[in-house]
């Protein structure tokens, strides 16, 4: 049977706040793991049972693929007009970075479709940290000095059951509100949320409107 590959990822790190206070990003590790298809083995009775080798993880590959993205974004967005002037900047081999950019010929589809699966899982747990809620706090308090941590706290986590019943547009709406930016990087997924727009979804929380609109 034809073995499968996913992306798993790991505990995010420490949402980390830009220094002008507008942004929080945060570390997503992703792993490759393969699972190929398995037979099944019956010992003699008596005899010590088989034991499968264990899936195994190609961290490798997925950091090539991640590499591969990053280097043709620079191609496409930056000053380098051949993969000769690239290489040099990067300070690696011509032929071994042309051989990495055709793992950006995988299938854009599924490629898309796991990054933004990993974004929104992420994002939503992302919600219920407490350096999150904390910044959101701090953030909201600027417009609303009565507001308490706890208003904060008790609508961001009360999204998390609420995801589920929005409407794909609005599950997309909140998305486009929050995320300013997803970057992929050798080891993993930088995930650059919008204080701004972690404001105004809570806003929207606590005032019934929007998201809770759409679901109800």
């Amino acid at each position: 049977m034809t073995g499968t590959a996913t992306i798993t990822t790991g505990q995010f790190g420490r949402p980390t706040l830009s220094k002008n206070g507008r942004t929080i990003t945060v570390r997503i590790p992703i792993t490759l793991r393969h699972q190929g298809g398995r037979k099944q083995v019956v010992t003699p009775a008596g005899a010590t049972p088989w034991i499968p080798t264990p899936p195994r993880v190609d961290s490798t590959l997925v950091k090539a693929i991640v590499r591969a993205h990053r280097w043709r974004d620079m191609l496409e967005s930056s000053g380098y007009a051949t993969i000769r002037d690239l290489a040099k900047a990067e300070a690696i081999n011509e032929s071994y970075l042309g051989r990495v950019l055709r793992l950006t010929l995988l299938s854009p589809e599924i490629t898309a479709a796991e990054i933004e699966r990993i974004v929104i899982d992420q994002l939503r747990s992302l919600l219920q940290t407490p350096e999150v809620i904390v910044q959101t706090w701090r953030a909201a308090r600027k417009t609303d000095k009565a507001l308490a941590e706890s208003d904060v706290r008790a609508a961001l986590l009360d999204f998390e059951p609420l995801w589920n019943e929005l409407f794909p547009a609005e599950q997309a709406r909140i998305v486009e509100l929050l995320v300013e930016r997803v970057d992929l990087q050798p080891d993993g997924i930088d995930l650059r949320l919008r204080v701004e727009g972690l404001t105004s979804l809570c806003s929207e929380l606590r005032g019934g409107t929007g998201a809770h609109q759409e679901a109800a």
